[in-house]
């Protein structure tokens, strides 16, 4: 570190050449409502894969990496970091309120000897250094000893969508020490310059002293999480020559009910997807009580003749097709198609009325999603027209035709605007859910949706098509040739019941890249 004679500009020197020391660092986190101590070790990879790990393990120079498969199924070498927390916890809240079931009470409660763990596990391609995958694991059991579990696993993003892989990393990011290299890079830390990376903002604040070392103090906040939900902020200490900060100070408080006017459509949708209702808030502290740096370095930037290409394991553009009145299905497998039930409601006015008027106009099915788990399967399709937006049912007991079992319309915030001319190309149905079948690209999600070779009859499919919101600046972006097109993910619900535990799984897949978002299962008693 070096003090400028202003002594307001300070110097982070990092090594010119990307490598990765052997870290064995201790942490105490302090939360508010919670009173813990846990330990973070970062190993040197060698001390994870051998040679056999590698994808060709004649690349001697690369022992210590592992293979790992990204988003597109693709196999890569990448370091393996893993974070392990597990905490005590005390809870404290207040009760819904008994006259408004939508607002809490004054009446609290306290739940004292919760048990919270989180393990994540992340995957940095050795070569660009980009995290390429990551997978958290959250187990919690009350004091009663009922457990409640998540596992998340992502490619750098969820369900196809910038927004919502925004929201997400607001969230998850805090949740360990930060990677101050990846932040920073190289930059000289001047007080009051300011940046952002991935979605958070920050600024360099005054030089510090922390444990006794020279420390600068940076502000960092999520932006898009404090233009709509509320607040998702940090402070950390960096001391030069650390990868990761001596102190990290975490404050977020999310509301989803308090969506703000700064939400632009894509953000609103984001928001539904990604968040559950209620209110989220939590105060934490990391604090690092020491720091060991190894002798070992592991070459990052290596180049390995296995690598894939960037076209490699993708769907050739030729196979992308253009819209008429829905995404095309085209399936093989699934006898009611998606192109049977838009045809049943074109050809039957009595039975599907404004869907029909709709549907044989300028009219598109911006949303569908089935339902394979009854006697009859079910299409649930949203449509939209230049006039006016609605539902409906469409159900297929056999033969030719289909039945309407239920219908209505959608309106205020539930309509979206009509932009046929924003809808992109993108694959089939068919071949999007063949990919998120595979058990070569998607080992770990194919046991979950899959029997017989087949999509389980209780796993839905379905897509969702969400186009920039209408206002002036659109207008004039429409004007100039500049508007963006709208956003297309295709989805897999599955909710089952394994004796008093409930599991729900949501996986989302790009419809116009085929590139996998990532996955979601939750378990919880029933």
């Amino acid at each position: 570190m070096s003090t400028m004679e202003s002594s307001k500009l300070m110097e982070m020197r990092w090594s010119r050449y990307c490598v990765m020391r052997f870290l064995q660092v201790h942490w105490m986190m302090f939360v508010k409502n919670f009173e813990s101590s846990f330990q973070v070790v970062a190993r040197h990879p060698s001390e994870m894969g051998a040679l056999a790990d590698l994808v060709d393990p004649s690349d001697t120079n690369l022992e210590g990496a592992v293979k790992a498969l990204d988003a597109y199924g693709r196999t890569w070498n990448a370091v393996e970091s893993t974070l392990e927390y597990d905490l005590e916890a005390d809870l404290s809240g207040n009760t819904w309120s008994a006259i408004n079931q939508d607002s809490c009470s004054s009446l609290e409660w306290l739940n004292r000897n919760n048990q919270l763990n989180i393990d994540i596990k992340q995957w940095h391609e050795i070569t660009e250094r980009g995290l390429m995958r990551s997978e958290t694991a959250l187990n919690f059991i009350d004091a009663e000893g009922q457990s409640y579990s998540a596992d998340a696993t992502t490619f750098d993003g969820i369900v196809g969508s910038d927004s919502a892989s925004d929201l997400i990393e607001g969230i998850l990011l805090p949740m360990h020490p930060v990677n101050l290299y990846d932040i920073f890079g190289l930059t000289v830390m001047e007080e009051g310059l300011t940046g952002e990376h991935e979605g958070w903002g920050w600024q360099i604040g005054s030089p510090d002293t922390i444990g006794g070392e020279d420390a600068i103090q940076i502000r960092m906040h999520h932006i898009k999480i404090g233009d709509c939900l509320g607040r998702a902020e940090m402070v950390i200490w960096a001391i030069p020559d650390q990868p990761l900060p001596a102190k990290q100070m975490v404050d977020i408080s999310i509301d989803k009910s308090q969506k703000r006017s700064g939400c632009s459509l894509l953000e609103s949708e984001a928001i539904d997807l990604t968040f559950p209702e209620g209110t989220f808030v939590t105060q934490y502290t990391l604090e690092q009580i020491d720091f060991k740096r190894g002798d070992d370095l592991l070459d990052w930037q290596q180049f390995y003749a296995t690598r894939p290409m960037s076209s490699d394991g993708k769907p050739s553009t030729s196979s992308m097709v253009s819209w008429v009145t829905h995404l095309p299905d085209n399936s093989t497998v699934r006898p009611f198609t998606l192109e049977k039930a838009v045809s049943c409601v074109i050809s039957d006015s009595d039975a599907f009325g404004a869907a029909q008027i709709a549907l044989n106009g300028d009219g598109y099915v911006f949303a569908a999603k089935d339902d394979r788990s009854g006697l009859d399967p079910i299409w649930n399709l949203s449509w939209v027209s230049s006039v006016e937006a609605g539902w409906v049912r469409v159900t297929w007991p056999g033969g030719e035709n289909c039945l309407n079992s239920g219908d209505g319309p959608l309106t205020g915030d539930e309509k979206p605007d009509h932009a046929r001319n924003q809808i992109p190309q993108t694959y089939t149905l068919a071949l999007l859910e063949n990919r998120m079948l595979s058990s070569d690209r998607y080992p770990d999600l194919h046991p979950q949706i899959i029997n017989n070779g087949q999509l389980q009859d209780d796993v839905q499919i379905g897509y969702s098509l969400v186009v920039p919101e209408e206002n002036a600046v659109s207008d004039w972006l429409d004007d100039l040739g500049f508007l963006p097109d709208g956003q297309v993910t295709v989805y897999l619900e599955r909710t089952w019941t394994e004796g008093n535990i409930e599991h729900s799984l949501r996986v989302g897949m790009d419809g116009e890249s085929a590139r996998m978002g990532g996955w979601v299962l939750t378990s919880t008693p029933v």
